[in-house]
């Protein structure tokens, strides 16, 4: 779905629910919604420093390399792998119908 518009003043979750009236799940790249899943895309980065965020600032990595999957289990970030990407999205259905 292609969507043109104005942009909302600003962009919370009632703008994001008003512009996908009927989306359970909807990404965002960059925005930082109160109450929303911070998902992050690591590739191949070894290194925290080399993250747009902290692990501490995210609830779910996606990564392929070994050692930055076991930094992030160590902080109890929940992992997947590029290969669990359907997994990763039960993940999102699961527990956005939990938070309904």
């Amino acid at each position: 779905m292609l969507a043109l518009s104005a942009a909302p003043a600003r962009m919370d979750r009632s703008a994001i629910a008003a512009l996908c009236p009927a989306a359970s799940i909807v990404f965002c790249e960059g925005l930082d919604i109160e109450g929303a899943q911070r998902v992050l895309m690591a590739g191949d980065e070894s290194e925290e420093s080399a993250l747009k965020r902290s692990l501490a600032e995210i609830d779910v990595l996606i990564a392929r390399n070994a050692s930055m999957l076991e930094l992030a289990r160590g902080r109890g970030v929940i992992l997947f792998t590029p290969d669990d990407i359907g997994q990763f999205i039960d993940h999102l259905i699961a527990t956005e119908a939990y938070r309904d």
